[in-house]
């Protein structure tokens, strides 16, 4: 059984079940976490572990470091730098009760981005760099997945409200959901003369899963464009080329990253893993999940690109002067 775990949802996905866990999503304004107990079912309490190991190998110092931070383009005086940003897990749609049990050692500090909704912890392990020793980040989560299943009566749905600030907000381009020709081109294609919404995001889900076929890493790069043009692609890429064929249809469709747990054994604890996923905004103001990718991979990256991440998997590391690997684990319980 496949559960997911976001800043996110546990949902019903076009006709599939999954548990999701949503740590980060991007370009989504505050939302409630109020949702309608009618909404949700079979409840599940999980505990969620999350480890970051740090092994310090060497700290770079004078001529070493001199000439390593001038090949990063970097003052060749800067001192050495060992960085690390995590968004924080929060109540969403399936998932609720979120709390923070546990943070050792807590984050240097908090940032609320108001424009995506998210609170993202840093910790600045820069002060005391010393070689061949070991730094431990440590979170425990409690939270409750529910399956999520929002009833949905497409004929009942008109057009959107086009003055709504959150439809203009989720239909624009932005850096990886790109509004080009060729992803309305595709956009049409999938949709035809359809005008319902809902019937819209079904059309463009069973495009997507049509002409994508799964591959990580993926080839070319991130992003709907890439998607498009490559055909192959991880569940971010999934997710990318749906949101963006959905905003040029016209439906408000939003990006969600975070966590699934993939139950392989009855009685054992599930396997956790990075994921992506896509939300839409159904007319009446409420929020749907969608999970366009077709198999579940167990993988953990973190991408970073032009100095912005398009989710945030369990890390986003920065490092300078300093040799370090990162060592992830993610564990999951039930309570």
């Amino acid at each position: 059984m496949k559960l997911n775990i976001a800043a996110g949802c546990k949902c019903l996905l076009f006709g599939f079940a999954a548990f999701l866990v949503g740590a980060c999503s991007r370009s989504i304004c505050p939302r409630t976490s109020i949702v309608p107990a009618s909404w949700l079912s079979s409840p599940r309490k999980i505990q969620l572990e999350i480890l970051v190991q740090v092994a310090i190998e060497e700290v770079l110092k004078g001529e070493a470091l001199a000439r390593e931070n001038s090949r990063l383009g970097l003052p060749a005086d800067l001192p050495p730098q060992l960085m690390f940003w995590s968004s924080d897990l929060r109540n969403h749609l399936g998932q609720q009760g979120v709390e923070l049990v546990e943070c050792d050692p807590p984050p240097t500090n908090t940032v609320n981005d108001a424009e995506n909704g998210n609170r993202i912890l840093n910790w600045d392990l820069s002060k005391d760099l010393q070689s061949g020793t070991t730094v431990t980040l440590h979170r425990v989560y409690n939270l409750t997945i529910n399956a999520f299943n929002r009833p949905i009566d497409e004929k009942s749905f008109g057009g959107y409200d086009l003055s709504a600030p959150q439809v203009a907000f989720y239909t624009k381009s932005e850096p990886f959901l790109e509004q080009t020709e060729g992803i309305s081109q595709a956009a049409r294609e999938a949709v035809g003369e359809e005008v319902n919404p809902w019937a819209k995001a079904r059309l463009i889900f069973r495009w997507v899963r049509r002409h994508m076929v799964y591959k990580y890493p993926p080839p070319g790069g991130r992003g709907a464009t890439v998607a498009l043009r490559e055909g192959r692609g991880d569940c971010g890429q999934y997710a990318d080329l749906f949101i963006a064929m959905c905003r040029s249809a016209g439906v408000p469709a939003r990006f969600v990253g975070g966590f699934a747990l993939n139950e392989t054994q009855p009685g054992q604890s599930p396997v956790v893993g990075s994921h992506a996923w896509a939300e839409v905004l159904l007319p009446d103001g409420s929020w749907v999940p969608v999970d366009p990718t077709p198999v579940w991979a167990t993988y953990q990256f973190s991408d970073v690109q032009g100095g912005r991440t398009e989710f945030m998997q369990t890390v986003t590391e920065l490092k300078t002067g300093v040799k370090a690997s990162v060592k992830i684990e993610r564990k999951a319980s039930q309570r």
